[in-house]
């Protein structure tokens, strides 16, 4: 067993009626993850895993012989179970992206990017969206050339790999929760959720507006 933040063997899609319609399971040796599930018109399933890695943490601040938790996206066929897209976080985010500090014990996997959400083809050009609770960061995500990050650490636009993705369409809206703990210190006084406005022409983001609960309340997650 993988543990409780890899607990779901397979997720399960269904209708109105709350009976279940096809059961989904995470192809190549991986386990599905209970995040989030979007299901194509094409009748294939994006889906949530993880997949435990051995590697050398220590540019990271972790140990040399550290295990680290990798998040991957999962393109499935819903009838066949044929994995017809896989991306993995590890090897096209840096570790020093992530704002979860390793854990002192190296037998304790660390959850460098914590996969969140996945949105379907936002602009219209084939790619989607992937948020990221550990990095403060969303991911445009083209299944040919990697990854672009569209807001991450030292509010950078960085290819990644070091090649662009295309995009269509500028100005479009996004939003997501921020999370509002670096590590062990204070990073925001409050939870929020942000939504900006994206510019990809001139890579920058403007705030639109931001929601926060009244009293204030601070989670890490």
């Amino acid at each position: 067993m993988l543990g409780s933040w890899a607990s779901a063997a397979a997720t399960t899609a269904a209708g109105s009626s709350y009976r279940p319609l096809a059961q989904i399971r995470a192809g190549n040796g991986y386990w599905a993850d209970l995040h989030d599930i979007q299901i194509t018109p094409q009748g294939s399933a994006f889906i949530t895993a993880y997949s435990l890695v051995h590697t050398d943490l220590s540019s990271a601040g972790g140990s040399r012989d550290g295990t680290l938790l990798d998040a991957i996206v999962q393109e499935v066929d819903i009838k066949t179970g044929l994995v017809m897209f896989e991306w993995h976080a590890y090897g096209h985010v840096a570790l020093s992206d992530s704002y979860a500090h390793p854990p002192y014990d190296p037998a304790q996997p660390w959850d460098f990017f914590h996969l969140n959400s996945i949105s379907l083809d936002p602009w219209g050009d084939g790619n989607f969206i992937v948020s990221s609770r550990n990095t403060w960061a969303a991911y445009e995500i083209n299944q040919l050339s990697g990854a672009w990050a569209v807001s991450a650490r030292a509010s950078r636009w960085d290819p990644v790999p070091a090649r662009p993705t295309s995009t269509t369409c500028a100005g479009s809206p996004i939003t997501r929760s921020r999370s509002s703990t670096k590590g062990r210190s204070l990073a925001h006084s409050q939870s929020r959720v942000i939504r900006g406005q994206i510019d990809w022409a001139h890579r920058k983001m403007t705030l639109l507006s931001r929601y926060v609960r009244t009293p204030t309340l601070l989670s890490g997650s």
